[in-house]
């Protein structure tokens, strides 16, 4: 008989522990999910991008875009540049040189597109529109027929990021 009150005793003592760790764990508060600063599209499929970089020089500027987090590795990015005489123009990647007046490379861990692959057709433009923000529109046709699509509109000034 004292075998008995004495498991009984433990198994409710174990059932008040574990439901006290369940509550705490329930009262944790939430993190809030991050906002994407865009979308693009490869190959049919979406996906959110919540990392942009930017940078320029006295000849280029130079996107770079991903859907991992800014403290993560980037292993997976788009990078979108134009010869800085064609900022606010529409470029026809048939018409130009890459990497001398429009730069395009995708990779992520499947895939890697190297700036130095002609692209099949499409369009890239960048254009400033003040204070520090611009606008990035790309829909282009990747060397193997694949599409690859963004746009990046009225958005924070990238520098500071």
């Amino acid at each position: 008989m004292t075998n008995k009150i004495a498991i009984s005793l433990l198994a409710i003592f174990m059932l008040s522990v574990s439901c006290t760790q369940d509550e705490v764990q329930e009262s944790q508060p939430v993190q809030p999910q991050p906002v994407p600063l865009c979308t693009y599209t490869f190959d049919g499929e979406e996906f959110d991008v919540y990392t942009v970089r930017f940078s320029e020089n006295d000849n280029t500027i130079m996107f770079s875009f991903s859907p991992l987090q800014p403290e993560e590795e980037q292993t997976t990015y788009a990078v979108v540049g134009i010869s800085r005489h064609f900022l606010g123009k529409e470029i026809d990647v048939r018409e130009r040189y890459h990497n001398d007046e429009y730069y395009f490379t995708y990779e992520d861990p499947v895939c890697y597109y190297s700036q130095y692959w002609q692209l099949d057709g499409g369009t890239i433009k960048i254009a400033d529109i003040g204070n520090g923000q611009y606008f990035v529109h790309v829909d282009v046709i990747l060397p193997d027929g694949k599409s690859f699509t963004l746009e990046y509109d009225e958005t924070p000034d990238v520098r500071a990021r």
